[in-house]
């Protein structure tokens, strides 16, 4: 493969760069004429993927919407080859395919996101302790766009937590794709063992730089051609999603689930409650709340099996398979980095083929204060204190709907591929459920490798248990007698009905594909107003393609991102991340700044769990 470009390529793409704060400015151009004057004076101030030899206070990345490209007077010509996730609005997008509905809904999304004002997105982060630089690189940004014309439509900040935590409580950022070909400093591997395609005999290799970032082969061997193809190379799509959490329901739902799940456990003596929470935690994730994987460690120590939401593995071991675990015994079949990153599971013999072309490289940053724990008050942080909080979830990938959409999609809002009927990732709730259960219907893992569904009604279809057949009635689930519906006693069994639809993984070529749409797909998002925050949050969402920052022109646009329990999705929009700005725009630019980025695998905080 020829070397990446990593001077025509955007900094934040192939490595996060690992700051602790961060703003993303949405601005309007009032024609072509400003909005390309704003970009040439930009662009000599971009971060790139070279590597520095050291930090700088800040690191300043750009992105386009659809609107803004034809605000920005790209030619129709380049623009009508864009795919249609990129293209279409996003508020439509949203509600027909990524279960943006309820509290979710676009019209309580965040004013001015997702809209045809949102043209280009600015991200500028700062490095810890170069608050005064922040500060004062966002006043001339400002200064900048308001000399050109630019109206602000929205602006949002975000900082990262101690021990790299997300709201949930997770240490985050751990299952980032490894990049064929991205930086790396001399005798260090840009990546370790668990995050590229897993092989046999326990050989791992890195994807195909074509993923994530246009104008080289991807895991097919294609690359984009065309028209847009100038405009494309050496850029991406991203996804850019705003979503509130709702911690204190999230918390009081996974305590309530851990002691139910509890009383299915063989242990003598019995977990106490805080040793059930974290056992409970990592059996919805994938992960223990330090970032170590269920996989490596199935029980911890009596020593550190209690608080674990203090603590943060550097690096923890990311060389772990599903494939001995079929059933999902260790690791749930629907715990969330299993559900969002299946590995091995899926597909022929251990070879992650049906996985491969899936994958997404995931940046962000929580916004708003961390609900205190309160430590020896009555509620322990179980009490929402009115506070906004949740994550700006960013992705990057090259197509929009093979990628960011099917794992939102298939994977996280539905359980089929997983043999695990209608059942909803855990952390993204469901909207079709009413109170209490704010995030959604968690399948709760019994010893026997069964699973019980908390508030499951017999005239709801059940996930089959691990290994049963499409088209049969449903096995046997055991159900504690508590979570009945009825609230009847008694810890027997009892029989669900048939299934309502197959629970069988569908054929490829069927009608509802392993990989969907065009490569590289793009489109510009909108987003509205924020509802009033009920115990089941809402999420926003945006899309947005990164980009090159070459001679040239550019566009960008992004996807929404997805809801996590007890979240709302907030707003939405679509930008391209640009580095490369193609002449055939019309938009001057010259060669962005030269830097390097950083040592190792620094990651940013991701609004999932790391994968």
């Amino acid at each position: 493969m020829a070397p990446l470009e990593l001077e025509d390529i955007q900094g934040n793409i192939l490595r996060g760069y690992g700051f602790a704060s961060a703003i993303y400015l949405f601005f309007e151009v009032p024609n072509a004429g400003s909005g390309r004057a704003f970009l040439g004076e930009l662009v000599d101030g971009l971060q790139n993927a070279a590597l520095w030899d050291e930090p700088p206070a800040t690191a300043t990345n750009v992105a386009i919407t659809y609107a803004g490209l034809e605000a920005l007077g790209v030619a129709g010509a380049v623009r009508n080859e864009l795919p249609p996730a990129f293209c279409q609005p996003i508020r439509e997008r949203a509600a027909q395919l990524l279960d943006d509905t309820g509290p979710s809904a676009p019209e309580y999304w965040v004013d001015g996101l997702g809209t045809e004002r949102s043209h280009i997105l600015v991200t500028v982060q700062g490095r810890k302790g170069c608050d005064e630089a922040f500060a004062s690189e966002v006043r001339k940004l400002r200064g900048c766009a308001e000399s050109h014309g630019l109206a602000l439509v929205h602006d949002q900040s975000a900082g990262e937590l101690e021990n790299r935590r997300e709201h949930f409580g997770w240490a985050d950022g751990f299952g980032q794709p490894g990049v064929e070909g991205a930086p790396a400093r001399p005798g260090k591997p840009s990546s370790r063992p668990g995050d590229g395609v897993p092989g046999r005999k326990d050989q791992w290799r890195d994807l195909k730089a074509g993923e994530f970032v246009h104008g080289y082969p991807d895991e097919d061997g294609q690359e984009v051609s065309g028209r847009s193809a100038a405009l494309l190379t050496n850029g991406t799509y991203m996804v850019y999603r705003k979503l509130y959490q709702n911690v204190a329901a999230f918390r009081r739902q996974l305590q309530a689930d851990a002691l139910k799940y509890g009383r299915t456990l063989p242990d003598d003596p019995p977990l106490d409650a805080r040793q059930l929470y974290e056992l409970m935690a990592a059996k919805v994730v994938g992960r223990w709340r330090d970032g170590k994987s269920i996989m490596e460690a199935q029980r911890r120590s009596d020593g550190n099996s209690r608080e674990l939401g203090d603590e943060a593995l550097d690096e923890p071991d990311n060389n772990f398979r599903y494939r001995g675990d079929p059933s999902g015994f260790t690791c749930p079949l629907g715990a969330h980095i299993r559900r969002t990153n299946p590995r091995d599971a899926l597909g022929w013999e251990g070879d992650g083929r049906m996985s491969v072309r899936h994958r997404i490289i995931r940046r962000g940053m929580p916004y708003g204060p961390f609900l205190p724990l309160r430590e020896g008050e009555e509620d322990h942080g179980l009490t929402d204190d009115g506070e906004d909080r949740g994550l700006i979830f960013i992705c990057f990938n090259a197509s929009l709907d093979r990628q960011f959409e099917l794992i939102q999609r298939q994977w996280c809002n539905d359980g089929n591929v997983f043999r695990l009927g209608n059942d909803k990732d855990y952390l993204l709730g469901d909207p079709t459920w009413a109170p209490p259960d704010t995030s959604g219907s968690p399948p709760i893992p019994l010893p026997d490798g069964r699973l019980h569904i908390p508030g499951h009604h017999p005239g709801r279809p059940a996930p089959l248990r691990p290994g049963a057949s499409a088209g049969r009635a449903h096995p046997r689930l055991r159900v504690p007698a508590d979570a009945r519906p009825d609230g009847t006693a008694g810890t027997g069994e009892r029989k669900m009905g048939s299934p309502r639809r197959s629970h069988a993984p569908r054929r490829a070529g069927g009608d509802r594909p392993d990989r969907v749409g065009d490569e590289g797909q793009v489109r510009a998002g909108k987003a509205g107003r924020r509802a009033p925050c009920p115990s089941r949050p809402a999420r926003q969402a945006t899309w947005v393609r990164a980009g090159r920052v070459r001679r040239g022109r550019g566009r960008g646009r992004g996807t929404p991102a997805r809801r996590l329990p007890s979240t709302r999705h907030l707003s939405g929009v679509d930008t391209i991340l640009i580095q490369r700005l193609h002449p055939a725009t019309g938009l001057q630019a010259r060669r962005p700044r030269h830097g390097d980025q950083g040592d190792g695998r620094r990651r940013g905080q991701d609004p999932g769990v790391g994968a």
